[in-house]
């Protein structure tokens, strides 16, 4: 496979800017550029931590853009046409790809958390004002991953020595107070 990278002129002066891929070709400049920047292919590696399955499945559907010289952009070629199951308009929200919590979002997210509100209450409050879980372009473990985050962030040095501390304090307080740690 020989892959080339072109930008080209065409009588009208328009410069076209695409990617070319040759079936039957090979040589190792197009294999390093299928690779990307690694040196290893990880798909077939066995140093890595974790192997994936094969996504690609030789899906021809693309389209070929063109840009000419007052750099206006028009659609040379489209093919739409897939060799595999697409997803529904409706579940794109849950792609990784898809989902981000906004800056106005996350001042919601926080005042809610403050507020002591329950994020699956919260969550449903801020889906709502979007107007559905679709528009709100991020999900559940997103929000729960975000409040994580932000309690580790804000973590300072000697809050766990303090918090032990005061566990201590506690069982030479009550008797009946157990407390059991180990370093680590």
């Amino acid at each position: 496979m020989n892959m080339e990278n072109n930008c080209m002129e065409d009588g009208e002066g328009e410069t076209s800017t695409g990617l070319n891929i040759l079936e039957g070709e090979s040589n190792e400049k197009s294999s390093q550029a299928m690779k990307g920047k690694c040196e290893i292919d990880t798909r077939v590696s066995n140093n890595v931590k974790y192997h994936h399955a094969e996504t690609r499945c030789g899906c021809l559907a693309r389209m070929k853009i063109s840009c000419n010289l007052n750099e206006k952009y028009r659609v040379m070629e489209f093919v739409s046409e897939h060799n595999h199951v697409t997803i529904s308009p409706s579940k794109t929200h849950f792609f990784r790809s898809h989902r981000k919590i906004t800056l106005p979002q996350i001042a919601e997210v926080d005042m809610a958390n403050s507020s002591r509100i329950a994020p699956k209450a919260a969550l449903e409050f801020l889906s709502r004002q979007t107007g559905g879980r679709e528009s709100l372009r991020f999900i559940h473990e997103d929000y729960n991953n975000y409040l994580h985050s932000k309690r580790t962030r804000e973590m300072k040095l000697g809050d766990t020595s303090d918090v032990l501390e005061y566990l201590q304090q506690m069982q030479l307080i009550d008797p009946n107070f157990f407390l059991c740690y180990t370093s680590g």
